[in-house]
């Protein structure tokens, strides 16, 4: 049992990583409206929010397709 940082490995297909990925995509748009509507004139607490959800997304993705481009044997 080796012991991954990224258990999605070559166990699940391509349904399960769209899956993952809508969900995460689901929860960033939810926390973007709360975080707007928490605060409306604030503009640069807006941007800094959405700069660290889009980290918070894009690493998992990249995990996703590192994933899927190098599969060792």
């Amino acid at each position: 049992m080796e012991t991954n940082i990224w258990p999605m490995g070559r166990r699940f297909g391509w349904r399960t990583r769209m899956a993952v990925t809508f969900s995460i995509l689901v929860i960033f748009i939810l926390l973007m409206a709360i975080l707007f509507l928490v605060t409306q004139e604030e503009i640069g607490i807006l941007l800094v929010g959405l700069v660290v959800l889009l980290i918070i997304v894009l690493v998992p993705l990249a995990a996703f397709s590192m994933d899927a481009v190098y599969q060792p044997r």
